[in-house]
């Protein structure tokens, strides 16, 4: 049999708090674990996906097999020259400001944080002119961010990228591999014609 409630009887304060302060706290306990899983797979530094999940990620998508599967290697320009000559603050903050642009365009894909100055992003079902436009937008972005040293010394903000594409027999081995292999090319090319060099 249901009980109906009389919404003219009255329901004591004391207990209109006692489910307030319930809910409230469930609400809480549900905030802190959705927190608490979302840090077990970030990076802590610039708040993109950590390997760990990068590996959940492509496990996950070898055995879905999607129609396409576009990876993108980025690596951050001198890094290591930047953390030398002005500092790990300034190259903390270098390596913020360039995961926040991969966040702001790839905000419906996958943007990993692999390592100190190694980052990639999974894009999965769409066009390859998709990863194309949107590197485009990266690249501009990315040119335009003025970070500076303690002294007022302007910092060069600049990535380098390959991107491997597949659309059969997903291989996150192979699209890593042929994706690092096409980004180094790119940064030799660029350290060439600039007349930089690599070792400094």
């Amino acid at each position: 049999m249901l009980a109906i409630l009389d919404p003219q009887v009255d329901i004591e304060p004391s207990l209109l708090s006692c489910i307030s302060i319930a809910y409230s706290d469930s609400l809480n306990r549900i905030k802190k674990e959705k927190l608490i899983q979302q840090l077990a797979i970030t990076d802590n530094l610039t708040g993109l996906y950590d390997r760990t999940y990068y590996n959940q990620v492509t496990d996950r998508l070898e055995r879905e097999q999607p129609s396409s599967v576009g990876y993108i290697m980025v690596d951050l320009f001198r890094l290591k020259y930047v953390n030398d000559n002005f500092g790990h603050e300034t190259g903390d903050a270098y390596i913020k400001s360039i995961a926040n642009v991969l966040k702001k365009f790839f905000v419906t894909d996958y943007a990993f944080r692999l390592g100190r100055d190694e980052f990639c992003v999974i894009v999965v079902n769409k066009p390859y002119q998709y990863i194309e436009d949107m590197l485009e937008l990266v690249n501009r972005e990315i040119s335009s961010i003025e970070i500076y040293d303690r002294n007022g010394n302007k910092v060069l903000s600049r990535i380098d990228t390959g991107i491997d594409y597949q659309t059969e027999r997903i291989s996150f081995k192979e699209l890593a591999h042929n994706a690092d292999i096409k980004m180094n090319e790119n940064k030799n090319r660029y350290y060439e014609e600039n007349g930089i060099n690599r070792r400094k």
